[in-house]
């Protein structure tokens, strides 16, 4: 039996809007997970976690700082030296400090 062009396009259509459906109620399901603070994995919000995180992110940033100053202090007094000890040692021009 032969199905006739019309109801052809109208079974597609409605499996069309059978997937467009399932798509929203998709997405309507990840922006409740979204509203509850959950990813799309399942977690969810946890705010010890994300203080003790943070936490361990500043305490990182400081030690960072930490070292750059003391980097930047030691750089700026051997560049501030340089001319006075004579530039380059061991003459070369390879840059080598031998």
């Amino acid at each position: 039996m032969a199905v006739s062009p019309a109801k052809a396009t109208a079974t597609r259509g409605k499996a069309g809007a059978s997937r467009a459906g399932a798509a929203t109620v998709a997405s309507r399901g990840r922006a409740a997970m979204a509203a509850r603070g959950q990813g799309q994995q399942g977690r969810h919000w946890d705010p010890d976690y994300h203080q003790w995180r943070n936490e361990q992110m500043r305490n990182l940033d400081n030690d960072y700082d930490e070292w750059r100053r003391h980097y930047y202090q030691r750089f700026s007094e051997d560049f501030n030296n340089w001319p006075s000890s004579g530039g380059r040692k061991g003459g070369g021009s390879s840059g080598s400090n031998e």
